[in-house]
């Protein structure tokens, strides 16, 4: 039976961005919006290691509230043992590379944060396997529309 883990190998911090934004209300917010995007690729020499770089915004819930604004970028470079299902390889480093990477985001905005005057910041728990999916529908999506517009148009006459 072929084992089912992927394997950090490597990752890196490939930016950070947090500011403290005050209200001109005065009304601060602890609840943080949140939204993600990833990039994964394969590497060439090795079809069994993927690169994904994760990117997440945070910004306050409430409009115009005080709170953290910012985003941060990570790239974790994953393996997978040998006998693994290239549909498990592809879920695996999406759900469990993003799940992963963010984890070590939550660790280091908390430790960033706790020098602001809103106090440490902890990102909320998230189900990647959610957010994958809703990312994986929003990219077929905008492909089909962008199909379709490629082909409901007539190619350009070029003239010499």
């Amino acid at each position: 039976m072929a084992t089912t883990h992927v394997q950090l190998e490597e990752f890196y911090l490939r930016g950070l961005h947090l500011d403290w934004q005050d209200s001109p209300s005065g009304k601060s917010s602890r609840v943080m919006g949140t939204s993600f995007n990833y990039q994964v690729a394969r590497a060439r020499e090795d079809p069994k290691r993927f690169r994904l770089e994760l990117e997440v915004r945070i910004a306050p819930e409430e409009k115009r509230a005080a709170g953290y604004v910012g985003e941060a970028k990570i790239t974790g470079f994953f393996s997978f043992p040998e006998g693994m299902s290239e549909p498990q390889m592809q879920y695996l480093a999406r759900v469990n590379g993003c799940t992963i990477l963010y984890g070590m985001l939550r660790g280091l905005i908390a430790t960033c944060s706790g020098c602001f005057q809103g106090g440490r910041l902890n990102l909320p728990t998230v189900l990647f396997s959610e957010i994958v999916a809703d990312i994986e529908k929003k990219r077929a999506s905008l492909f089909k529309k962008s199909s379709v517009q490629r082909k409901g148009k007539k190619p350009k006459q070029v003239t010499h």
